[in-house]
């Protein structure tokens, strides 16, 4: 018998097993008891198979049903991961950052620390200067500048 179970289907079995109960199921779905005890009947008929024990207690899970809140679960997660990559898709830091820095600090400090830098944000293009020229953040001379000194500013 070919099924054809929904995500809204999968969503009721997760919510059910993991309440325990249609009432808790009911208020995680944000719908009423009797909606939920519906969608439950019309799953169940439509597999062919009781996904639960109907219990004084609550609901417990058969073994078809544990099977079905096992992948329930895993597409649960792979959604969950798949929204995560596409919403900091558009989080991902791209253009050119301009560092003006000392030959000491530029030569012997900064290289350490820029590979990790370029692996954590690929879109980012670095260019360096290395001189003792004080560059002008005002004027836009670079956007970060680094320098040693034995007097910083408060």
């Amino acid at each position: 018998m070919a099924t054809k179970l929904d995500w809204d289907a999968l969503r009721h079995v997760l919510a059910i097993a993991r309440s325990g109960s249609l009432a808790g199921a009911a208020r995680a779905l944000r719908m009423r008891h009797s909606s939920v005890y519906r969608r439950l009947n019309q799953i169940e008929a439509q597999l062919g198979v009781r996904l639960f024990d109907r219990l004084r207690t609550g609901y417990r899970l058969t073994e078809h049903g544990e099977v079905m809140q096992d992948a329930a679960a895993r597409m649960e997660q792979s959604l969950q991961d798949a929204e995560r990559l596409v919403a900091g898709a558009d989080l991902k830091l791209s253009g050119e950052i301009r560092i003006s820095t000392s030959e000491i600090i530029g030569l012997y400090l900064l290289p350490r620390h820029l590979r990790t830098f370029r692996d954590a944000h690929p879109g980012i293009t670095l260019d360096i200067s290395v001189t003792d020229n004080l560059a002008d953040l005002s004027k836009r001379d670079a956007d970060i500048v680094i320098r040693g000194t034995d007097a910083p500013p408060e």
